[in-house]
């Protein structure tokens, strides 16, 4: 399974930059993520400040490092600020931050990805082990906040970014084709070698990836994906980690599939979640949670920064 040559000019610039460096070849459409600045917003060009989601709290606008003191200052060159479960933000503490827990505060990121936005959600340094959380078709990056999993992750040690989809929740869908999307995404999201989470509908993004380029993850969390049956044979002996999940109730996928994967990945492991259905990461919370932590702490991060 060798890495196929970049097809369009948004995939050669995100090849150059993982394969040479930015420094190493021309500028591409595209800037990636840095670690410690927020991207221009459109109000720096002259325009207005993107509109935010009626379904996010109103909050202070912050960067991805401690936040100013001065909770009424917003700077309007940042396009980020915190998220929090339920919405809403907890009540100021009469104790002085801690630095070291400002990491813990869940971020939402929009990033101009070719002229389209693309909604994402991040939490934890970035020097931690990284996880990429994707979603299903009826759901989106909030689902993990939600569900807590991206505060369980942070607390535990990793980075974890959530991202909508192109063409899902506030994600819009541009002119990158689906098969190419996460190779060009990844870094524009800062992420080098994730472990990759995708359930149901995000499997079509995923499988693709992983066909073209193996090597790119430090292990993968498929969740009842859509695309065994397409491009289950193409994985033949993938040797990245797994953990396969899957719910025992599911109507959707039929549990097979889950055996299927099993049999064709020599380093994976199946997780079965009892009574739980197509997303079983919801019906079993605990269980989804335990399994997930448990699979993260047997991959050998040191080796994979060698």
């Amino acid at each position: 399974m060798t890495a196929r040559a970049p097809r369009s000019p948004l995939l050669a610039a995100a090849a150059a930059l993982l394969v040479a460096g930015a420094a190493a070849c021309e500028k591409p459409q595209l800037e990636p993520l840095p670690r410690r600045a927020a991207p221009e917003s459109a109000a720096d060009a002259g325009g207005a400040e993107p509109a935010a989601s009626a379904r996010d709290p109103e909050a202070v606008v912050t960067a991805d490092a401690p936040a100013p003191d001065d909770p009424d200052v917003i700077d309007p060159r940042r396009r980020v600020k915190p998220v929090w479960r339920g919405g809403k933000a907890p009540p100021p503490s009469e104790e002085p931050p801690d630095p070291e827990e400002r990491w813990l505060q869940c971020e939402q990121y929009d990033i101009d990805f070719d002229g389209k936005n693309l909604r994402t959600l991040r939490i934890g340094k970035p020097t931690w082990p990284e996880v990429l959380l994707l979603h299903g078709a009826r759901f989106d990056s909030r689902t993990w906040l939600e569900l807590g999993t991206m505060e369980l992750l942070a607390k535990h040690g990793y980075r974890a970014v959530a991202i909508d989809l192109p063409g899902y929740g506030r994600s819009e869908k541009g002119p990158v084709a689906l098969e190419q999307f996460l190779w060009i995404a990844l870094p524009f999201l800062d992420l080098k070698r994730p472990v990759v989470l995708f359930p149901s509908m995000s499997g079509t993004f995923a499988f693709p990836f992983l066909i073209d380029h193996p090597t790119a993850v430090a292990g993968v969390v498929p969740i009842a994906p859509a695309g065994v049956p397409d491009f289950g044979a193409r994985l033949t002996g993938f040797a990245a980690p797994a953990l396969i999940v899957w719910g025992e109730a599911d109507n959707v996928f039929p549990l097979s599939q889950a055996e299927t994967l099993k049999k064709l990945w020599p380093n994976s492991s199946k997780l079965l979640l009892p009574k739980a259905g197509h997303a079983c990461y919801q019906d079993a919370p605990d269980e989804f949670h335990a399994g997930l932590l448990a699979f993260l702490k047997t991959i050998d991060w040191k080796a994979l920064r060698r």
